[in-house]
């Protein structure tokens, strides 16, 4: 069966929801202060046709920094928002088998539920 494709931010997104929330929330606040710093830097003015294109260049990349400090810091906060709620729904399913205080409780769940708990 062929992989579906994805985009980048999607692939952030699953792959900080696979991981504990907090380190979700530190990659979003690293990301925005290395971006911000590079969106914030100054260009210098060309002052030849090649430094035009130098000057071309850095404000190209000054420009996705401005926009990937957002968009990289969200995405990373949307997966740090999943994994929390995964962790929450974790925890909550195993306080119910606990309480349940039987080992028939495990046979009551389906199979998505079991490899959770057992997760």
């Amino acid at each position: 069966m062929a992989r579906r494709r994805t985009s980048f931010i999607e692939d952030v997104v699953e792959l900080t929801s696979r991981v504990p929330w907090w380190v979700g929330v530190v990659l979003a606040v690293v990301a925005y202060l290395i971006l911000h710093a590079v969106a914030m830097r100054e260009t210098a003015p060309a002052t030849d046709l090649r430094a035009a294109g130098n000057m071309a260049a850095a404000q190209l990349f000054k420009t996705l920094a401005f926009f990937g400090q957002y968009l990289l810091s969200g995405a990373f906060l949307l997966g740090a928002l999943i994994s929390w709620l995964k962790q929450r729904k974790r925890t909550r399913l195993l306080d119910e088998t606990t309480a349940a205080g039987k080992p028939a409780a495990a046979l009551d769940m389906d199979w998505r539920e079991f490899e959770m708990l057992v997760g």
